[in-house]
């Protein structure tokens, strides 16, 4: 009998081994992959975040009441950033040219239309980003480890989709392209953002034009007229 028992026991043991041998393995396989993936993307994007000349177009929808379209232009030092919100049947839009030195910011509502000379809004530097940033192999390390990556499509683009929960523990999924890195989508039970547009070394000194300040009540950056 104590031999029989001896057999169970050993028998339970190995399975318990095997079963942790496999957890481990699965493990270092989740690591490995999502280690490449995130080095991949990280080197693919390299080319598009130095660019000099480009635009961008991309959706905000918020609990699908609120709905912002950021556009933005970057030609070497020259930038227009433009938002436009559509909120309960009412639209805005608000457009900044930097040209390296001074800001004019043009504001347009239902009301009125309103020139802010050499304006202090900040004008994000937000184009083309790195979403998956990592200042070291630690960082790059710890999303590794604790990211789910799948392959999807996004516009019959192929993609990989990070999944992960945020502070609220409202899930989060991230779209990026597998060829270029290049941010595609981001959604969560409130909230939706859509790169719907990427453009390359066509943009022109056109676009940097700014409007007739007489058609907008003209005020400095202190807000006098």
């Amino acid at each position: 009998m104590k031999i029989i028992n001896s057999k169970k026991q050993v028998m339970i043991l190995k399975v318990i081994l095997f079963i942790l041998l496999l957890f481990i393995l699965l493990f270092l396989f989740h690591i490995i992959r999502n280690y490449t993936i995130i080095t991949s993307l990280q080197n693919k994007i390299l080319t598009y975040v130095n660019n000099s000349n480009y635009a961008t177009k991309r959706v905000s929808t918020y609990d699908d009441i609120t709905t912002l379209t950021t556009t933005y232009y970057k030609k070497n030092n020259k930038i227009l950033y433009i938002i436009e919100k559509e909120e309960n049947g009412k639209n805005s839009k608000i457009s900044t040219y930097y040209d390296g030195k001074n800001k004019d910011t043009f504001i347009e509502s239902e009301n009125q239309k309103v020139a802010v000379i050499n304006s202090e809004i900040n004008v994000p530097d937000d184009g083309i980003y790195e979403y998956l940033y990592t200042s070291t192999i630690w960082s790059k390390l710890k999303l590794s480890i604790f990211s789910f990556i799948k392959s999807s499509k996004y516009n019959n683009i192929p993609c990989y989709v990070f999944c992960s929960n945020g502070d609220n523990g409202e899930k989060f999924e991230v779209y990026l392209d597998k060829a270029t890195g290049l941010f595609l989508k981001a959604e969560s039970d409130s909230r939706t953002i859509e790169q719907i547009e990427y453009s390359f070394d066509n943009v022109s000194d056109s676009v940097f034009i700014e409007p007739d300040i007489e058609d907008y009540v003209v005020k400095n950056n202190e807000g006098n007229q």
